[in-house]
């Protein structure tokens, strides 16, 4: 019998009907009496139809007129305690996870309505702070649900990096360490895939080689293949080479290292 961790790294493949028989019904016998898992199968559908479902943000005049006192009173209040600590404590207590995200894209969109109407120069430098710490805090949070027990949020995680332009060591590490040890199969295969958009930096290209050599998952396995070969990465050759000739390799997976072997050569 599975635990409740067990059955919530399950779900995403539940929604999407990847299980097999055996397990898909063992997992729906475990959601109808694991009110834990209802929640998080819920807050996983609830995820997935958030963008295509948000209302425009239509910002009322009086956010412009108190938006910088209210920030000053918050950081007032926070004074004298640790960022990360301080940070952390103000998103889980006085938010739920949802009402910060959507805090996040509200101030996303302030900025720029601040931006537009500040084309001369006016409070430009305010702007910029506020821009800043709005960058730190959706670090944080990211940065937090990489190491939450869900793997719903651990994916969650992975999709907000795509936010991100330049990410600094943290963030990559983060991304790497997941690509190489999440047990939830998905999680791996996001990073692998969001790792791809920062394919410039050797230590990402050494991330992908290195769990080219140790996942043994035939979707990863393909996923990096690929990333690899569109990276023009010829150091990955001998790793190619050795799967294209390994004969407990899947038939698939031979194939696309014997494909990428050619490409790269």
């Amino acid at each position: 019998m599975k635990t409740c961790t067990e059955i919530q790294d399950l779900l995403i493949d539940f929604l999407e009907k990847n299980l097999d028989t055996d397990t898909h019904a063992e997992v729906q016998k475990h959601l109808e009496k694991c009110e834990a898992c209802q929640t998080e199968l819920a807050e996983l559908q609830d995820f997935t139809n958030l963008i295509p479902q948000m209302p425009i943000i239509t910002v009322p005049q009086n956010v412009k007129n108190t938006f910088y006192q209210t920030l000053e009173q918050e950081k007032a209040s926070l004074i004298g305690k640790p960022l990360i600590l301080r940070t952390v404590r103000w998103y889980e207590t006085v938010w739920t996870k949802a009402a910060a995200a959507v805090l996040i894209l509200a101030l996303g969109f302030v900025l720029g309505h601040f931006s537009q109407k500040n084309a001369a120069g006016e409070n430009q430098p305010e702007i910029a702070d506020l821009q800043k710490e709005v960058k730190e805090m959706k670090q944080l949070v990211m940065l937090q649900m990489f190491k939450k027990e869900s793997a719903s949020e651990r994916l969650q995680a992975v999709s907000h990096t795509y936010e991100v332009e330049k990410p600094d060591k943290q963030l990559l590490t983060a991304l790497i360490e997941t690509l190489h040890y999440d047990r939830n199969v998905n999680v791996r295969l996001a990073a692998a895939n969001a790792l791809s958009r920062f394919g410039n930096e050797p230590e990402v290209r050494e991330a992908l080689m290195m769990a080219l050599r140790k996942q043994t998952e035939p979707n990863i396995q393909i996923a990096l293949i690929e990333l690899l070969v569109s990276l023009k990465e010829t150091k990955a050759l001998p790793e190619l080479q050795q799967i294209m000739q390994g004969k407990n390799q899947p038939e698939i997976v031979r194939f696309k290292a014997a494909e990428g072997v050619k490409v790269l050569l």
